[in-house]
């Protein structure tokens, strides 16, 4: 039997996904953490009937805890997981454990499941960004378990397959102990497939301004950055009236609305849902690195207008010091500007007036079609 474990809207998307065009004969149950308030939608995804059963794990404190205890502690830990983790939500004989980001609690589920006498598969699943520049021997060596305890039954050995939606973008280590494969891409215009994600998320309506700007969490990270200033630019040259922001979910805090600029409400609609359903190519979005500005092209293969802010970004975030995220953002660029120009990636202010103008002409050529 299967297991998923989802921290994020985005993630539950995609497992939904994975479930459906992967696995539709395979018995799952699904795990939503409270890394994300999924309050608004666990009556939908159960009464959606993709998955056997729909329970809460309640891990963030214990996951943030874990963080906070000496190495020798940590190893204690990884040798007794069943005493640290919810084992009552473990009490099936999983077969395969489907997982987007290996974190450290994740790891002492599987060892705790392990101990039970379980034999397991692990799947690592997209997640954005992080899943294609991700080093996961790196950070097996470096979250204080002792791994090695586990001898064949050790996590990095049972890690079957990486899933992404474009393998050809992974920029992470090239020897690696697993396959990479490709979860198929979303059928946008498949009204069956579209109803089942309505029914689990809700929907959608497309902000009214041409210009979206997508928040990134630097503020949670507590990441000192510019990307307020870069924002506020931005929107003199596009008219504050004319820009919406999409907050993360992560940031408590609206540093937007004291400068008059509207923003998205939050939802537990995925953001890739309001591309499934809407037109894209007469918006624009501009972020600093988001994934979520590739979306639209990476997961339906639709057509964007996304600017990109980083090569005028200050501040040192944990994905943008990774040697992989230039890579990685050559390798997106090369390939979803392949038959369209959809990516930008300026140095200057005086670069997006100038993209600004190409898009325009683009976007009117495009609606007379």
């Amino acid at each position: 039997m299967v297991l998923f474990r989802c921290d994020s809207v985005y993630q539950l998307m995609n497992a939904i996904q994975i479930k459906l065009s992967l696995l539709p004969e395979e018995d799952a149950d699904l795990l939503l953490s409270d890394h994300t308030d999924f309050g608004e939608i666990v009556d939908c995804v159960e009464q959606s009937g993709i998955f056997s059963s729909v329970k809460r794990l309640y891990s963030r404190k214990k996951a943030d805890q874990y963080w906070s205890f000496t190495k020798e502690e940590q190893k204690e830990i990884s040798h007794h997981p069943e005493d640290y983790v919810d084992i009552k939500l473990l009490e099936k004989k999983y077969t395969d454990f489907y997982l987007s980001f290996e974190t450290a609690y994740a790891k002492l589920m599987y060892y705790a499941m392990i101990r039970k006498g379980n034999t397991l598969k692990v799947h690592l699943f997209e997640d954005g960004m992080a899943t294609y520049v991700c080093d996961v021997e790196k950070r097996c060596r470096e979250d204080g378990m002792d791994h090695e305890f586990y001898k064949d039954q050790k996590f990095l050995n049972n890690i079957k397959r990486l899933l992404v939606y474009e393998p050809t973008l992974f920029t992470g280590p090239s020897a690696l102990p697993f396959d990479i494969e490709k979860i198929p891409a979303i059928q946008a215009k498949n009204e069956k497939i579209r109803q089942i994600f309505f029914q689990v998320f809700g929907r959608g309506e497309m902000p009214k301004e041409p210009f979206i700007f997508l928040e990134e969490a630097f503020l949670d990270d507590k990441v000192p950055s510019n990307d307020l200033e870069l924002f506020l630019e931005t929107a003199k040259i596009v008219g504050k009236e004319n820009i919406v922001v999409k907050l993360h979910p992560r940031n408590k805090e609206n540093r937007f609305e004291k400068y008059g600029i509207h923003t998205m409400k939050h939802t537990s609609v995925p953001w890739e849902l309001f591309l499934m359903e809407h037109d894209i190519t007469q918006k624009v979005l501009f972020t600093v690195s988001s994934n979520a500005s590739l979306t639209s092209k990476l997961i339906f293969g639709k057509n964007m207008n996304a600017i990109m802010l980083y090569p005028m970004f200050i501040g040192k975030t944990w994905l943008m010091s990774n040697p992989n995220f230039k890579e990685y953002h050559e390798k997106a660029v090369k390939k979803f500007n392949e038959d369209r120009k959809n990516i930008y990636c300026p140095h200057s202010f005086e670069e997006i007036r100038e993209i600004l103008k190409y898009i325009g002409g683009l976007q009117r050529i495009e609606q007379t079609r």
